[in-house]
């Protein structure tokens, strides 16, 4: 597996996979067309070493030249040094352990290339795949958020998970 930055070449397949039942069912996402989508990633930076100049990180996971999943940070907050961890798997690559590989190559980036030191993620209580994922890389649930985020206009429960640099042990 290897981590490289957003390319236009990834816009279809990177719309379609937030398309998809689980990430539709989980996740808010805001509507946005392939070229919206496509133009909010080209927006923001890859370079983890520059995390400070952007609001946003994103790389796209590739196995054997084919785009599986993204890893991203978000609401990065350069006082605290912390963020919040997105993460993205197309639904054919569901059950491989694809997901937790990506996401423990990122995070071992993210800590090696930054100078963040925590990092969260906030998952929705139902989505079980997501949560075995976050635990197995060593992130600690801290509490719930009630009616966090809105779902198709319904309110609905998230975990907060987060993960201290000097507790990150990569996975294979």
């Amino acid at each position: 597996m290897k981590l490289v930055p957003y390319s236009e070449e990834f816009k279809e397949i990177n719309h379609a996979w937030r398309l998809e039942n689980a990430s539709a069912l989980y996740n808010p996402h805001k509507q946005m067309s392939v070229e919206e989508l496509n133009q909010h990633n080209l927006q923001g930076g890859s370079d983890l070493t520059r995390f400070r100049e952007f609001d946003r990180i994103r790389l796209f996971a590739l196995v054997d030249g084919e785009p599986v999943g993204n890893c991203s940070l978000r609401n990065i907050n350069l006082q605290m040094l912390t963020a919040e961890l997105g993460y993205l798997i197309g639904e054919k690559h569901y059950g491989k352990g694809l997901g937790t590989q990506m996401v423990s190559l990122f995070l071992q980036q993210v800590f090696e290339k930054s100078l963040l030191r925590r990092i969260e993620a906030v998952i929705n209580v139902n989505n079980r795949s997501s949560v075995r994922l976050v635990e197995k890389l060593g992130f600690v649930r801290e509490g719930l958020l009630r009616e966090h985020y809105l779902l198709n206009g319904a309110p609905a429960d998230n975990y907060l998970y987060s993960l201290l640099k000097g507790e990150f042990t990569p996975v294979d």
